[in-house]
Protein backbone atom coordinates (compact mmCIF):
# COMPACT_ATOMS: atom_id res chain seq x y z
CA UNK A 1 0.00 0.00 0.00
CA UNK A 2 1.45 3.73 -1.03
CA UNK A 3 0.95 5.85 2.18
CA UNK A 4 1.39 9.31 1.95
CA UNK A 5 1.13 13.10 3.45
CA UNK A 6 -1.48 15.68 2.21
CA UNK A 7 1.12 17.95 1.13
CA UNK A 8 2.29 14.96 -1.34
CA UNK A 9 -1.04 13.98 -2.52
CA UNK A 10 -1.43 17.54 -3.86
CA UNK A 11 1.41 17.68 -5.61
CA UNK A 12 1.19 14.13 -6.91
CA UNK A 13 -0.08 14.06 -10.68
CA UNK A 14 -4.22 13.14 -10.45
CA UNK A 15 -4.93 9.70 -10.87
CA UNK A 16 -8.01 8.58 -11.12
CA UNK A 17 -9.33 6.47 -7.32
CA UNK A 18 -12.35 5.46 -5.18
CA UNK A 19 -11.92 7.22 -2.49
CA UNK A 20 -13.48 7.78 1.15
CA UNK A 21 -12.27 9.73 3.46
CA UNK A 22 -12.63 9.33 7.77
CA UNK A 23 -10.80 9.36 10.88
CA UNK A 24 -11.83 5.28 11.22
CA UNK A 25 -10.90 5.19 14.69
CA UNK A 26 -10.73 1.11 14.90
CA UNK A 27 -12.12 0.91 12.03
CA UNK A 28 -14.89 -1.12 12.89
CA UNK A 29 -17.65 -2.99 10.72
CA UNK A 30 -19.37 0.27 10.06
CA UNK A 31 -16.14 1.65 8.61
CA UNK A 32 -15.88 -1.58 6.97
CA UNK A 33 -18.40 -1.31 5.00
CA UNK A 34 -17.27 2.34 3.43
CA UNK A 35 -13.72 0.42 2.70
CA UNK A 36 -15.75 -2.38 0.67
CA UNK A 37 -17.26 -0.08 -1.22
CA UNK A 38 -14.52 1.71 -2.64
CA UNK A 39 -12.45 -1.62 -2.82
CA UNK A 40 -15.19 -2.61 -4.93
CA UNK A 41 -15.05 -0.26 -7.63
CA UNK A 42 -11.47 -1.23 -8.46
CA UNK A 43 -10.25 1.86 -9.20
CA UNK A 44 -6.86 2.62 -7.13
CA UNK A 45 -8.64 2.66 -3.74
CA UNK A 46 -7.74 5.20 -1.78
CA UNK A 47 -8.23 6.59 2.15
CA UNK A 48 -7.70 10.03 3.49
CA UNK A 49 -7.75 9.94 7.06
CA UNK A 50 -5.91 11.73 9.54
CA UNK A 51 -2.46 11.78 11.53
CA UNK A 52 -4.30 13.25 14.86
CA UNK A 53 -7.70 12.05 15.19
CA UNK A 54 -9.54 15.80 15.45
CA UNK A 55 -11.31 15.48 18.47
CA UNK A 56 -8.48 15.94 20.16
CA UNK A 57 -8.10 19.43 19.10
CA UNK A 58 -11.38 19.98 20.16
CA UNK A 59 -12.79 18.68 22.96
CA UNK A 60 -12.12 16.17 25.63
CA UNK A 61 -11.56 13.45 24.60
CA UNK A 62 -11.05 9.42 25.60
CA UNK A 63 -8.25 7.94 23.41
CA UNK A 64 -7.70 6.51 20.15
CA UNK A 65 -8.89 2.86 19.99
CA UNK A 66 -5.68 2.20 17.51
CA UNK A 67 -3.12 3.85 16.41
CA UNK A 68 -2.54 5.19 12.87
CA UNK A 69 0.00 2.27 12.26
CA UNK A 70 -2.46 -0.65 13.60
CA UNK A 71 -5.56 1.58 11.06
CA UNK A 72 -2.90 1.47 8.07
CA UNK A 73 -1.92 -2.84 8.37
CA UNK A 74 -5.77 -3.16 8.82
CA UNK A 75 -6.65 -1.24 5.33
CA UNK A 76 -3.91 -3.14 3.30
CA UNK A 77 -5.04 -5.77 4.72
CA UNK A 78 -8.61 -5.36 3.19
CA UNK A 79 -7.20 -4.07 -0.12
CA UNK A 80 -6.65 -0.10 0.24
CA UNK A 81 -3.95 0.95 -2.11
CA UNK A 82 -3.06 4.02 -1.01
CA UNK A 83 -3.99 6.38 1.91
CA UNK A 84 -3.12 9.75 2.60
CA UNK A 85 -2.96 11.25 5.98
CA UNK A 86 -3.89 14.73 6.75
CA UNK A 87 -2.72 16.95 9.48
CA UNK A 88 -5.45 18.54 10.67
CA UNK A 89 -3.44 22.10 10.56
CA UNK A 90 -4.98 26.03 10.62
CA UNK A 91 -4.64 25.69 7.03
CA UNK A 92 -6.58 22.77 6.51
CA UNK A 93 -9.61 23.15 9.16
CA UNK A 94 -10.16 26.51 7.50
CA UNK A 95 -11.06 25.01 3.88
CA UNK A 96 -14.60 25.10 3.63
CA UNK A 97 -16.12 21.80 2.22
CA UNK A 98 -17.45 22.43 -1.28
CA UNK A 99 -13.34 23.91 -2.26
CA UNK A 100 -12.41 20.39 -0.51
CA UNK A 101 -14.74 18.64 -2.84
CA UNK A 102 -13.10 20.23 -5.54
CA UNK A 103 -9.55 19.51 -4.78
CA UNK A 104 -10.57 15.83 -4.45
CA UNK A 105 -12.29 15.59 -7.49
CA UNK A 106 -8.53 17.70 -9.40
CA UNK A 107 -6.75 14.62 -8.22
CA UNK A 108 -8.61 12.15 -9.68
CA UNK A 109 -11.65 11.36 -7.65
CA UNK A 110 -14.13 9.63 -9.81
CA UNK A 111 -15.92 7.27 -6.85
CA UNK A 112 -16.81 8.56 -3.05
CA UNK A 113 -18.37 6.52 -0.77
CA UNK A 114 -19.04 8.26 2.95
CA UNK A 115 -21.70 7.72 5.64
CA UNK A 116 -24.97 9.62 5.66
CA UNK A 117 -23.94 11.00 8.91
CA UNK A 118 -20.58 12.34 7.18
CA UNK A 119 -19.79 16.20 7.37
CA UNK A 120 -16.46 18.25 6.39
CA UNK A 121 -15.21 21.61 5.53
CA UNK A 122 -14.68 24.65 7.90
CA UNK A 123 -17.39 24.19 10.81
CA UNK A 124 -18.56 20.94 9.25
CA UNK A 125 -20.48 23.37 6.84
CA UNK A 126 -21.36 20.56 4.15
CA UNK A 127 -23.14 17.53 4.81
CA UNK A 128 -23.39 14.53 2.47
CA UNK A 129 -26.20 15.17 0.80
CA UNK A 130 -24.43 18.73 -0.56
CA UNK A 131 -21.70 16.70 -1.53
CA UNK A 132 -23.68 14.71 -3.40
CA UNK A 133 -25.29 17.77 -5.36
CA UNK A 134 -21.65 19.26 -5.86
CA UNK A 135 -19.75 15.97 -6.88
CA UNK A 136 -22.07 14.15 -9.60
CA UNK A 137 -22.86 17.42 -11.69
CA UNK A 138 -18.88 17.00 -12.17
CA UNK A 139 -18.74 13.34 -13.05
CA UNK A 140 -18.02 11.87 -9.62
CA UNK A 141 -20.25 9.40 -8.11
CA UNK A 142 -21.30 9.75 -4.61
CA UNK A 143 -22.31 7.05 -2.54
CA UNK A 144 -24.20 7.47 0.50
CA UNK A 145 -23.98 4.18 2.80
CA UNK A 146 -26.69 3.68 5.41
CA UNK A 147 -25.31 2.96 9.32
CA UNK A 148 -24.99 -0.78 10.40
CA UNK A 149 -26.89 -1.49 13.04
CA UNK A 150 -26.18 -3.76 16.36
CA UNK A 151 -28.23 -4.43 18.77
CA UNK A 152 -30.20 -1.64 17.07
CA UNK A 153 -28.33 1.07 17.63
CA UNK A 154 -25.92 2.42 15.13
CA UNK A 155 -22.14 1.50 15.53
CA UNK A 156 -19.77 3.99 16.41
CA UNK A 157 -16.24 4.42 17.05
CA UNK A 158 -17.77 6.19 20.60
CA UNK A 159 -20.14 3.37 21.41
CA UNK A 160 -16.71 0.96 21.28
CA UNK A 161 -14.53 3.28 23.13
CA UNK A 162 -17.54 3.21 26.07
CA UNK A 163 -17.28 -0.83 26.16
CA UNK A 164 -13.56 -0.90 26.38
CA UNK A 165 -13.80 1.83 29.05
CA UNK A 166 -16.51 -0.47 30.60
CA UNK A 167 -14.44 -3.37 30.13
CA UNK A 168 -16.68 -5.28 27.71
CA UNK A 169 -14.75 -6.57 25.37
CA UNK A 170 -17.13 -9.17 23.69
CA UNK A 171 -19.52 -6.09 22.76
CA UNK A 172 -16.48 -4.31 21.37
CA UNK A 173 -15.73 -7.18 19.53
CA UNK A 174 -18.86 -7.56 18.29
CA UNK A 175 -18.86 -3.54 17.16
CA UNK A 176 -15.20 -4.27 15.76
CA UNK A 177 -15.37 -7.30 13.84
CA UNK A 178 -12.32 -8.41 15.40
CA UNK A 179 -10.97 -8.77 19.65
CA UNK A 180 -9.68 -5.49 20.91
CA UNK A 181 -5.92 -5.15 20.72
CA UNK A 182 -3.90 -2.90 22.90
CA UNK A 183 -1.01 -2.47 21.20
CA UNK A 184 1.86 -2.60 23.37
CA UNK A 185 4.26 -0.64 20.76
CA UNK A 186 2.55 2.16 21.89
CA UNK A 187 4.04 1.85 25.63
CA UNK A 188 7.60 1.68 26.94
CA UNK A 189 8.75 -0.08 29.68
CA UNK A 190 9.34 1.28 32.84
CA UNK A 191 12.07 0.57 35.50
CA UNK A 192 10.07 -0.95 38.18
CA UNK A 193 8.97 -3.28 35.14
CA UNK A 194 6.14 -1.71 34.11
CA UNK A 195 4.89 -0.20 30.90
CA UNK A 196 3.39 3.62 30.36
CA UNK A 197 2.57 4.90 27.11
CA UNK A 198 4.81 6.57 24.77
CA UNK A 199 2.37 9.36 24.48
CA UNK A 200 -1.24 10.16 25.69
CA UNK A 201 -4.36 10.12 23.88
CA UNK A 202 -4.38 6.23 23.72
CA UNK A 203 -7.39 4.44 25.61
CA UNK A 204 -6.40 2.22 27.84
CA UNK A 205 -9.06 -0.05 29.50
CA UNK A 206 -10.34 0.46 33.73
CA UNK A 207 -7.98 -0.59 36.39
CA UNK A 208 -8.57 -4.52 36.67
CA UNK A 209 -6.27 -7.93 36.09
CA UNK A 210 -7.05 -9.53 32.68
CA UNK A 211 -6.48 -12.59 31.55
CA UNK A 212 -5.66 -12.50 28.28
CA UNK A 213 -3.18 -13.58 24.99
CA UNK A 214 -0.19 -11.61 24.23
CA UNK A 215 1.51 -11.34 21.44
CA UNK A 216 5.20 -10.46 20.90
CA UNK A 217 5.86 -10.22 17.63
CA UNK A 218 4.29 -13.08 15.84
CA UNK A 219 5.04 -15.12 19.20
CA UNK A 220 1.45 -16.08 21.36
CA UNK A 221 1.76 -16.25 25.47
CA UNK A 222 -0.54 -15.69 27.90
CA UNK A 223 -0.66 -13.33 30.83
CA UNK A 224 -2.29 -11.41 33.27
CA UNK A 225 -2.09 -8.02 32.54
CA UNK A 226 -2.78 -5.81 35.89
CA UNK A 227 -3.74 -2.03 34.82
CA UNK A 228 -3.50 0.66 37.34
CA UNK A 229 -3.32 4.33 36.91
CA UNK A 230 -2.72 4.16 33.48
CA UNK A 231 0.43 1.53 34.03
CA UNK A 232 0.39 -1.95 33.14
CA UNK A 233 2.24 -5.25 34.46
CA UNK A 234 2.10 -8.35 32.85
CA UNK A 235 2.91 -11.50 34.65
CA UNK A 236 2.45 -15.18 34.63
CA UNK A 237 3.97 -15.57 30.95
CA UNK A 238 3.29 -18.61 29.58
CA UNK A 239 3.46 -20.35 26.21
CA UNK A 240 1.18 -23.42 26.73
CA UNK A 241 -1.95 -22.74 28.97
CA UNK A 242 -4.45 -19.76 29.75
CA UNK A 243 -3.33 -18.76 32.87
Amino acid sequence: MHILEWHDFLAEKPQICALTVGVFDGVHRGHQLLLESVIRRGQLPTVLTFNTNPKKIFRSFSGDIYSVKRKLEIFETMGIQRTVLIDFSQTFRAMDGISFMHVLMDKGMQYLAIGNDFRCGYQQNIDAQTIQTVCEPCGCSVEIIQPLLSKGEIIHSSRIRNAILRSDFIEAEQLLGRPFILDLELFKEEKDGSFTLKKSGFLIPPDGAYMLPVYYGTQLKYAQLTIKENKIWIHSLNTNNCV
